[in-house]
């Protein structure tokens, strides 16, 4: 993520969905394209940053969905509904799920299947 100030965030990942020429499974749709989510696979020494100053600082600059992956806790936290500015930002919605069990990433219209992620000591 690059950062300068709360007005330009760059999340780490952005996900596209258009429509695929010939898929008829409508598995995919062309009102999502642009959809922004960030997903960060925690690391021991980020905790604190992706657990807070991230959520603020995204949700600061509209990112729609924050997707942390802790294989230290076994769980993946969504966070959705940015509202707020600065470092007062946050996100009004947080859902929470054990490895194993599927995230919904309601934004994006996706389930995300969890039950091969890793865990670490």
């Amino acid at each position: 993520m690059n950062r300068c100030g709360y007005g330009q965030v760059r999340p780490s990942l952005f996900v596209v969905f258009c429509r695929i020429p010939g898929d008829r499974s409508g598995g995919h749709a062309d009102d999502r394209c642009g959809r922004s989510p960030d997903d960060r696979v925690l690391r021991e020494t980020s905790k604190l940053r992706d657990y807070v100053t991230k959520r603020s600082i995204y949700a600061a600059g509209g990112i729609p969905t924050y997707l942390i992956i802790d294989p230290f806790q076994a769980r993946c936290v969504v966070l959705t509904e940015p509202f707020g500015t600065g470092e007062e930002a946050d996100y009004r919605t947080e859902r929470t799920s054990k490895f194993g069990e599927p995230v919904p990433l309601d934004a994006l219209g996706l389930t995300l299947d969890t039950m091969e992620f890793g865990t670490l000591p």
